[in-house]
């Protein structure tokens, strides 16, 4: 069944659509500074979810490097026993480190879909994966696997394979989808479009990247991203939405 068939019902009947309602939903790079625009209206927010979530980050990476090198100096490296626990505890940590930057990723996207709909966010709705912490950890594992084959055939072929896939954790959160249902979706909504997925994709992981370059500057281009793809699910979900907010109590 197309998921954008499905009749809206309760507080969700009530989102706002995207800008470009009247025609077929694609994907559009303007979508950028729109997401900035959401974003920058209730800026505290995400500046102070963005920033924890860097020290979670922050403080799971400094862990694990000093975890490695402590065993480095403990551990005798020439012993097989000794070489394979450095790898086990190092893949642990790493394994670890991988969970909780997604589910701050969804965190993100939870935050804006919230946003989208005319909601209040808090600094705690980053923790809130609205029931489905499993299916969000296990999409994004499949994805991180998919855009690893994606580095193996042609290293663009990530990008378009994270593109492709960028509406899987709104799906996740939204419509209570299980992860594989969730990924398959995402997929067939976007491969007619597959060229500017991979773009939206590439153009986000630069912005990422080139933030790096200030301290504190992913704090503000991850809820970015999560924005971006809020947007984007949006744009092919919610267009039969009706345009007024929805009222709270």
């Amino acid at each position: 069944m197309d998921m954008s068939e499905i009749p809206p019902t309760g507080d969700y009947a009530q989102y706002p659509r995207g800008p470009q309602n009247s025609g077929p939903a694609r994907i559009r790079l303007e979508i950028i500074s729109e997401a900035w625009n959401a974003i920058s209206r209730d800026i505290v927010p995400w500046i102070l979810a963005g920033l924890i979530a860097l020290g979670i980050i922050g403080v799971l990476y400094g862990a694990m490097m000093i975890v490695n090198v402590s065993l480095g100096f403990a551990m005798d490296s020439s012993s097989l026993i000794n070489l394979v626990t450095q790898n086990v505890v190092s893949m642990a940590f790493g394994f670890l480190y991988t969970i909780a930057f997604y589910l701050l990723n969804a965190g993100f996207v939870n935050m804006a879909l919230k946003t989208l709909q005319g909601e209040t966010i808090v600094v705690t709705d980053l923790f809130q994966w609205r029931g489905m912490t499993v299916p969000v950890i296990v999409a994004s594992l499949l994805s991180g696997i998919f855009q690893s084959l994606g580095v193996c055939a042609c290293f663009v072929g990530s990008f378009v394979v994270g593109g492709l896939l960028i509406l899987t954790i709104p799906l996740i959160l939204d419509q209570k989808m299980d992860a594989w249902t969730a990924i398959k979706t995402s997929y067939n909504t976007l491969k007619s479009e597959w060229l500017m997925a991979g773009v939206m994709f590439l153009v986000i992981t630069m912005i990422i990247m080139l933030s790096m370059c200030v301290c504190v500057g992913p704090a503000l281009t991850i809820p970015l991203s999560g924005m971006i793809y809020a947007m984007v699910y949006r744009d092919y979900f919610w267009q039969d939405r009706p345009t007024s907010s929805p009222t709270t109590a």
